[in-house]
């Protein structure tokens, strides 16, 4: 059996895989979705084993697929679409199960290009381990401090010596504060990067040790460079951040306070090959990098997304990345 089917696991609300699909449409590319986050109550599934050894087919009620069959697979949104959290046990031991199964996707589905491999993409998205690796193959990278030691974090003060800093999450920038899968009492919050004084880290030394965090020296930057890397292939634009309440807090072009202006940029040959770099080292084969620029720096390495946003990069500007999207998951 030929391979020629494009697997997607994401969901009906995911804007940039209905934006590949229509492309995937037009160009005539084989695909299926599978909202995979919906799991057990979304559809049936089963993996089929015999004695002769498996025939490797997953047989389920949203989207039939094989080893035979399947050539790629993009590893967009595994989680699918928010669900409540579990409130009991039973529930508890249900979504450990699926995980298992779940999880055992790409160690089944063996001999397919994964965009990018389920297992590299949950461990590069650790940011301290980032900017090791950052840091190890060439990057410039702000001076930081990770953890919840107030030792540590008075220690690193000192050694910035009054100079600006920004504190921002380890992981995750959403808080779930609400469990629920309606959020009427908007608890939930979104962590921008944000600028923090030496003044109210102090005042807060007793909250330290309760999570741990990232706090780095600020980079002083004339403009944001989003880059999108998909495979051999680097593409990039400049993000400049107009303030629409006249409130200027000048780090976190994502944030709602922003509208973000966008252009293509061309990095520098050796910045380009540092992007496909550090996307390589992780073991990924697509990345959405942030960097920082300034004419006294240079560009400044701050982050990789491995399911980043890029959407924005192509309708704005006009940078073919979901053609190179297709290409790397069919070609």
């Amino acid at each position: 059996m030929q391979k020629n089917t494009v697997l997607i696991v994401s969901h009906s609300l995911d804007a940039h895989a209905k934006y590949v699909q229509e492309r995937m449409n037009q160009r005539g590319v084989d695909h299926v979705t599978l909202d995979i986050g919906g799991y057990p109550n979304g559809f049936e599934s089963s993996y089929l084993v015999g004695q002769n050894g498996p025939d490797r087919r997953f047989l389920t009620s949203a989207a039939n697929f094989s080893v035979e069959n399947v050539k790629s697979v993009w590893w967009r949104r595994p989680r699918g679409k928010y669900r409540a959290e579990p409130y009991d046990m039973k529930e508890r031991y249900i979504l450990e199960e699926t995980e298992a199964y779940v999880r055992s996707f790409p160690h089944l589905l063996n001999g397919v290009r994964w965009v990018s491999e389920p297992e590299a993409t949950r461990i590069s998205g650790r940011k301290p381990y980032q900017l090791h690796v950052a840091q190890r193959i060439g990057w410039r990278i702000p001076e930081t401090c990770v953890g919840n030691s107030r030792k540590a974090a008075l220690a690193f003060l000192e050694h910035l010596s009054g100079k600006p800093m920004i504190v921002k999450p380890v992981c995750s920038s959403f808080v779930r504060l609400n469990p629920a899968k309606e959020d009427k009492e908007r608890l939930n919050r979104v962590i921008y990067t944000r600028r923090v004084s030496q003044k109210v880290i102090k005042a807060h030394l007793d909250s330290i040790p309760l999570c741990p965090f990232i706090l780095q020296e600020e980079v002083k930057k004339e403009f944001d460079v989003r880059v999108t890397v998909v495979g051999k292939k680097v593409f990039a634009v400049k993000i400049v951040g107009e303030s629409l309440y006249g409130y200027n807090h000048g780090v976190d072009w994502r944030h709602h306070n922003y509208r973000r202006i966008y252009s293509e940029h061309i990095l520098p040959t050796k910045i380009a090959a540092l992007c496909r770099d550090i996307t390589f080292s992780l073991g990924l084969v697509f990345g959405c990098i942030d960097l920082g620029y300034s004419e006294r720096d240079g560009y400044t390495f701050f982050e990789i997304n491995p399911q980043g946003q890029w959407l924005p990069s192509e309708l704005e500007v006009g940078l073919p990345i979901s053609q190179a999207l297709i290409d790397l998951l069919h070609g």
